[in-house]
């Protein structure tokens, strides 16, 4: 699997047109970290209705130039919760982890991609941000190194299906045991479910199902803050 997250994978994947814009995908990358604030999807949606005009029309991906700075300055101005210490569960190019970072939040960016530093780089001279260093690496291989009571936030984006389910399993348990604070995992709101090897990608690349089976099961075990369609959000109190 790391072999096929090379770094040429990422030059094409999901968000490179949002990166070379200099901005995070709307959908679920700045998303995700609204919720990480306590920011709702309609509060995201009402501040940004031309991007969302243009995604319900099928462009998936904004490309207005250098509009990370807006977007920083949404997530600080709605803001009512502030984490404090994220950690992040597949992190393909690092553009979360980087703005977490230039936002003074400590983040743990997991990413198993054998280009994951060089991505990381390159990402912070696109942003012109500084750097993070990525802990690279499968998240069942090193979660055992990983002191979940220091962390108030668990962010998965466009990730979850992407781990093999035994795999996941072992974190999940983990999660459940261990960890007090806010879990979010997002991918487009419409790519729900995923099947394997769904919305066009191999079944090695969507290699498990992430449906509503699976977010009724999570549910049980936290509560609840936010949920539609691909967008989960969970308090662990």
């Amino acid at each position: 699997m790391t072999q096929m997250y090379d770094f040429t994978y990422f030059t094409r994947a999901d968000g490179i047109r949002s990166w070379r814009s200099q901005s995070l995908k709307f959908g679920d990358a700045l998303a995700g970290l609204g919720y990480a604030h306590n920011i709702t999807w309609q509060q995201l949606k009402d501040s940004f209705p031309a991007v969302f005009e243009v995604e319900a029309n099928g462009k998936a991906e904004s490309v207005e130039n250098r509009l990370v700075d807006r977007q920083i300055q949404f997530l600080k101005e709605h803001a009512t919760r502030t984490p404090q210490r994220v950690l992040e569960i597949g992190g393909g190019r690092g553009e979360v982890a980087t703005v977490l970072n230039h936002m003074g939040i400590d983040v743990v960016s997991v990413e198993p991609g054998s280009g994951a530093e060089r991505w990381y780089d390159e990402t912070a001279n696109q942003y012109l941000f500084k750097g993070v260093k990525p802990v690279v690496g499968y998240i069942d291989q090193v979660i055992d190194e990983l002191d979940l009571t220091t962390f108030d936030t668990i962010l998965m984006v466009e990730s979850l299906e992407h781990i093999p389910e035994p795999a996941f399993d072992k974190v999940w348990a983990r999660i459940v045991q261990d960890f007090k604070g806010r879990f979010i995992t997002v991918n487009w709101v419409d790519y729900h479910p995923c099947p394997i090897g769904g919305f066009g990608a191999s079944v090695e690349e969507h290699c498990r199902l992430v449906d509503d089976d699976l977010y009724d099961k999570w549910s049980t075990q936290a509560e609840c803050w936010f949920r539609n369609g691909s967008h989960l959000v969970l308090d662990f109190k």
